[in-house]
């Protein structure tokens, strides 16, 4: 117990990103297990990349088990909503910015404007400065709990960190 909190000393904790949550949480994230629960369709999984995005950004590494998404759902998810950051400093109307599924959708990117897929591109160029940071695994190749669990400490001995882990959803694992 004592040597559990003399090691705390050396192990502040992560910043959320959203200052009110890291508030509440007496400075980020720290050591333990953190469950975000909720109805069906309430953007979980959106806050949650949210918080996986801050979090890589400020250096730290993010595991993400998606159990449900596919990885390019993921990251468009993240394109999606820096799109909309980018419209907003660029002061132009929020419909530029593109859901997930105009990201996606290939054959759309024809009917936008110049503008429209100039901000798509900056949004993932802005999101492979911090991607590094970001490892996601599909469901096929998570199937217990052991998984996750070999599949941290891998990350942790192969990258000397140890990475805040996101099972998305906990359900189905």
């Amino acid at each position: 117990f004592l040597e559990r909190i003399d090691r705390s000393v050396n192990e502040p904790p992560i910043p959320t990103g959203f200052k009110q949550l890291d508030g509440i949480l007496d400075g980020g994230i720290r050591e333990g297990l953190h469950v975000l629960g909720a109805i069906s369709s309430l953007g979980k999984t959106t806050l949650v990349m949210q918080l996986a995005d801050q979090i890589a950004q400020y250096g730290e590494d993010v595991l993400i088990f998606s159990l449900e998404m596919g990885t390019n759902e993921l990251i468009a998810k993240s394109v999606s909503r820096l799109s909309l950051y980018g419209a907003l400093e660029d002061g132009k109307p929020t419909d530029n910015a593109k859901s997930t599924n105009d990201i996606l959708t290939g054959s759309k990117h024809a009917d936008y404007s110049d503008y429209e897929r100039d901000l798509i591109q900056d949004s993932i160029m802005k999101y492979s400065e911090y991607s590094e940071n970001i490892y996601i695994h599909e469901g096929e190749q998570v199937t217990s709990a052991l998984t996750v669990d070999g599949i941290t400490r891998k990350h942790k001995e192969v990258t000397g960190k140890t990475p805040i882990v996101i099972i998305d959803y906990l359900q189905i694992l």
